[in-house]
């Protein structure tokens, strides 16, 4: 099978499972703000964020194979750090780290802050909040922690996910070395309608295939929080395919 067509598929299986966790929750109420009303979570939970965290992993997703369609393959490496950080956040807020099963200061921080309303005020649209926000190193250290239980090496870990973080940092700050990989061709030119047709587009099809498994470990983690064997039973099947065809995790189990 054609990379893209299964990236195609096991995207659009991805999207159907997070779909599929709505059913677990009960529908959002409508809260006033501002002239409107717009959709709320009563109930502000880890599982809410989780769920709502692998919301946003199915549409950056999406979006990110309607630019590898179209060959934008910079703006697809954007969405790939906003993927990254979603899947380390569901991870990070999965288990509760603090003493007896509790959330530790830095997830309670993290909690307050990703259901913090954008203005202070909803009726005066110049009062930013201000955002007490868990600083990326921390989540990377936390998770860090986790994974050198296992490996013996939490340095390394950390090191690795600090490199990648900065790595793609660049796709969406635009430095000058990113913005001169646009430039080529016979003709010496920007490519700044795309890259279709140019080795950059297989390239970014091989990666995203990276970004496409860590979606579906984490949307896996949230159904299985969710109580939804249904889902993760879905998610694990897609997960395996996509490792089978692909061999991006030699050890899919």
């Amino acid at each position: 099978m054609p990379l893209r067509e299964l990236l195609e598929r096991t995207v659009l299986g991805l999207d159907e499972t997070v779909q599929a966790l709505l059913t677990s929750f009960p529908q959002p109420v409508k809260v006033p703000i501002r002239d409107g009303f717009v959709p709320r979570y009563k109930d502000r939970t880890i599982l809410v964020l989780v769920f709502l965290k692998a919301v946003k992993i199915a549409s950056n997703n999406n979006a990110a194979m309607a630019l590898i369609r179209a060959g934008f393959v910079q703006e697809t490496y954007a969405l790939c750090r906003m993927i990254d950080e979603a899947c380390e956040d569901i991870i990070f807020m999965a288990t509760p780290k603090g003493e007896n099963g509790q959330m530790s200061n830095d997830q309670r921080r993290f909690m307050l802050e990703f259901f913090q309303e954008e203005l202070e005020n909803p009726n005066d649209p110049f009062s930013s909040a201000k955002r007490d926000r868990v600083p990326r190193k921390k989540i990377h250290a936390a998770l860090s922690r986790m994974r050198g239980t296992e490996s013996g090496n939490p340095s390394l870990h950390q090191a690795v996910a600090q490199a990648l973080h900065q790595t793609y940092s660049g796709f969406v700050h635009g430095p000058y070395f990113h913005i001169m990989e646009l430039f080529g061709g016979p003709e010496g030119r920007f490519y700044t309608a795309g890259l279709e047709g140019t080795p950059r587009i297989e390239e970014c099809e091989r990666s995203h295939v990276n970004y496409v498994y860590r979606s579906l470990a984490a949307v896996e983690m949230v159904a299985y929080l969710a109580d939804r064997p249904d889902v993760v039973a879905r998610v694990d099947s897609l997960r395996l395919e996509l490792a089978r065809e692909t061999g991006c995790d030699p050890q899919p189990s």
